[in-house]
Order: C-alpha cells, then structure tokens, then sequence
C-alpha cells in the first residue's frame, strides 16, 4: 500500500520505495533508517484506512465506521498494537 512520492529533483513521481533508497544512499542513514520501519510494520493511517473499509464492508454506515476507526486507535494507543 506503499505510494509514490513527487521527487522533485527528477520533476516526477516515483516509488516511496525507490526515493527512499536514494536518500540513504546520500548519507542520510542516520535521519532515515527508520522509514524502513515504517515501511515494514506500516503506520497509524494504514490502519486507520483499513479498518474504516472493513466496517464498511461489514455495512456500517460512516458513523458506525468511523467509531470503528476510534476503537481500533484506543486499543493501539493503549497496547502498541493494531488489534491484530
């Protein structure tokens, strides 16, 4: 679920994957390193998205969907975990 970013420097859009390979490879390793992680285990957002279009696909309405989102952030601010 990884999206592209505008890279500037070339005037295009490219992988998030492929830019941040180049930043590393600059030196910036220090700075960062810990993109790779957020790459790896994903972040609030993603899980934010994907249980919003899971209560919707179970026929909550928004509202409904939307406090499934709220739950899910409560359980993973309390535990540190995505509910999974």
């Amino acid at each position: 679920m990884t999206k592209d970013l505008i890279d500037f420097g070339r005037g295009g859009i490219v992988p998030y994957n492929e830019l941040l390979e180049e930043m590393l490879a600059l030196g910036c390793v220090e700075n960062m390193d810990h993109a790779r992680t957020i790459i790896a285990r994903r972040t609030s957002a993603h899980l934010q998205v994907r249980v919003h279009e899971q209560a919707k696909a179970d026929g909550a309405d928004e509202r409904e969907a939307l406090r499934a989102v709220v739950d899910a952030l409560i359980i993973e601010t309390m535990t540190g975990l995505d509910g999974d």
